[in-house]
């Protein structure tokens, strides 16, 4: 993932880590939908690395950059999860069948 992240870090001009604001408000939707101000204690309970420098601000763009860009991360995604478990596949099959 960090990876992918980085790649599209590239071409966005945001001077934020991109990953960890992603994580971060992901967290915070899974956690606390509706409480922005949960956002300070997930950051401080759960130590997310690079999200020490982020604002509020920052989470809700890289959330939105994340919607916009959404359809062709999951193709990239597709792809690099494809390729890593194709051979651990054939290779369970192999050893059952």
């Amino acid at each position: 993932m960090t990876e992918i992240f980085e790649k599209y870090s590239e071409k966005t001009n945001f001077s934020f880590n991109l990953e960890s604001a992603i994580y971060s408000g992901s967290l915070l939707s899974l956690f606390s939908p509706f409480s922005d101000r949960m956002e300070h204690f997930l950051r401080r309970e759960y130590e997310i690395e690079g999200a020490s420098a982020l604002f509020l601000h920052h989470i809700y763009r890289a959330i939105f950059w994340l919607g916009k860009n959404k359809e062709e991360i999951e193709v990239v995604l597709k792809i690099v999860i494809d390729s890593n478990l194709r051979p651990i596949l054939c290779e369970i099959l192999k050893a059952n069948f």
